[in-house]
C-alpha cells in the first residue's frame, strides 16, 4: 500500500529509530549485523523512546550476585530452572576486569529484548564470532610477519 510505504519511510528512514537519535534502522540493522559478526551476538532493547542497542560486552552475570531460587543466570542471561526458557538479561557497564559492575546492572525481561545469536550447540546462551575458526590463523599470520620484520632488521 503506497500509504504505508510513505508512513515506512517517514517513521523508519527519514528519522533516527534509535534511542541516542544517531541512526535509522537501515543503519541500525547494518551495524546489528556487523557486531553479531564479529561478536558472536548482540542484544536490542525495545525502548519508549526507540531501540538501544546492546554490545555483548555489556551483558553478563553481574559479580558477586547471589543465586537465585527460580532461574540460574548463565552469561548474563536468565534461565527458568522449571521451564529452561529465557526469561531475562542481565545488562550494566563491564569494569576494567570484564565482569558487569553491580552498580551499573539493570535487569530486563526477555520480552523487551530481542538477542540474536551464532550458537554452535542448542543448549548455549551466547554465541561466538563467526570468524571464530580464523582468528588463531591470523594470529599466526601476524606473528610470522612481525618475525620477519625482526629478521629484516637484524
Amino acid at each position: 500500500s503506497p500509504s504505508l510505504a510513505v508512513l515506512w519511510k517517514e517513521e523508519m528512514i527519514n528519522i533516527p529509530c534509535d534511542v541516542t537519535g544517531r541512526f535509522n534502522i537501515h543503519a541500525y540493522l547494518k551495524k546489528m549485523y556487523y557486531t553479531y559478526c564479529r561478536d558472536g551476538d548482540m542484544f536490542t532493547i525495545f525502548a519508549d523512546g526507540g531501540i538501544q542497542a546492546i554490545e555483548g560486552d555489556q551483558v553478563g552475570t553481574p559479580y558477586g550476585k547471589k543465586k537465585a531460587e527460580h532461574f540460574d543466570v548463565i552469561s548474563g542471561v536468565a534461565i527458568s530452572k522449571e521451564s529452561k526458557k529465557v526469561i531475562g538479561y542481565y545488562i550494566g557497564k563491564p569494569n576494567k576486569w570484564g565482569y558487569i559492575a553491580n552498580e551499573s546492572v539493570q535487569r530486563y525481561t526477555a520480552d523487551v529484548v530481542h538477542h540474536i545469536f551464532n550458537s554452535d550447540r542448542f543448549s548455549c546462551t551466547r554465541g561466538e564470532p563467526a570468524l571464530i575458526s580464523a582468528v588463531d590463523m591470523i594470529d599466526k599470520l601476524f606473528g610470522y610477519i612481525d618475525a620477519e620484520l625482526v629478521a629484516a632488521k637484524i
